[in-house]
């Protein structure tokens, strides 16, 4: 019997070496989508440290300008630059995010189901957003009529004490 030859009538048991190679395959699959997951959920961690290093330097950015009494423009540019930044590193995320599913569905098309017996029921057709989907973070607006709190300059408190 070749090893190549059509599945097996409903109600018999696939034979073993196909079995073996099919489980084997199954394997490998679901290894290479872990350690690809891993991957990505470890670039997405290193850019979300980006994002918060980048809003520890805006506040640093922003009070000096405060202790300089810039003026509006010039916070309303820190701002910005701030915004973009993070919106930019944010892409990337989703991204990352984009590619972990993209490699998922690929998986589950090279996953081969068993041929002879019960098979499980297909629950993909009921399933909402993928997690992936439901873990990207929505993009900050950075509109040219953002408000810029800009604190009041005759305030008795010294920052440089």
């Amino acid at each position: 019997m070749s090893s190549s030859s059509s599945p097996p009538p409903a109600g018999q048991q696939e034979p073993f070496g196909e079995k073996v190679k099919r489980l084997l395959n199954n394997c490998f699959q679901s290894t290479l989508l872990g350690c690809n997951k891993a991957k990505e959920q470890s670039q997405i961690a290193l850019l979300e440290q980006k994002i918060v290093s980048r809003q520890r330097q805006f506040g640093v950015e922003y009070i000096n300008l405060v202790q300089k009494k810039a003026s509006h423009d010039e916070m309303k540019t820190c701002l910005k630059n701030a915004l973009t930044d993070i919106n930019g590193i944010q892409t990337e995320i989703n991204n990352h995010y984009d590619t972990m599913d993209e490699k998922e569905a690929e998986t589950k098309t090279k996953i081969i189901p068993p041929t002879g017996g019960s098979q499980p029921a297909s629950t993909e057709a009921s399933q909402g957003p993928s997690i992936n989907q439901q873990r990207k973070k929505p993009m900050i607006k950075t509109s040219s009529d953002a408000k810029v709190a800009i604190p009041s300059t005759t305030s008795s408190t010294n920052l440089e004490t």
